[in-house]
């Protein structure tokens, strides 16, 4: 199956779907089988502010723009503002502005599973009722604020 393919499965089976800056490019025209996945949604990702910003490229680096196309398919688009940690949880879809959201981004995925993000990560070893397999959860320890944007890497599926 194609990796749209998977996303559309990963989040029609009820699970918390994350994506920050760049990677919610591949949630723009990802299609469920009720229809398009951000349409209605707040969402986030790079920022239009952020590709004409002095301290970015002066080359064009996408052929479209994550904001403009968010917008233009019926999503809610926000940012946080230039070189800010943000991310933002409409349900289960969990988006961060910039690859300074991925600590941000991993406490909504954590509040999303149902847990209080100052505890941290469950241990590994519940993993399994979340329908984890083993070999995608990296056991990365500690609270958030000790770790980080490290959390997010041990909730990747």
């Amino acid at each position: 199956a194609s990796a749209s393919a998977r996303s559309a499965s990963f989040y029609e089976a009820e699970k918390p779907t994350a994506a920050l800056c760049h990677g919610v490019s591949a949630l723009i025209d990802l299609k469920l089988s009720d229809g398009s996945l951000i349409e209605g949604k707040t969402i986030s990702g790079f920022a239009n502010v952020r590709s004409t910003s002095p301290t970015s490229r002066r080359q064009q680096v996408m052929p479209w723009r994550i904001e403009d196309a968010a917008r233009e398919r019926g999503a809610n688009y926000v940012h946080g503002g230039l070189w800010k940690p943000f991310a933002v949880r409409d349900g289960r879809l969990i988006t961060g502005q910039q690859q300074y959201s991925g600590g941000k981004a991993a406490e909504l995925v954590i509040e999303a599973l149902g847990h209080d993000k100052r505890l941290g990560l469950k241990r590994i070893d519940d993993a399994e009722s979340f329908g984890w397999p083993a070999e995608h959860i990296r056991d990365v320890g500690g609270t958030s604020q000790q770790r980080g944007t490290e959390m997010y890497v041990a909730l990747w599926l």
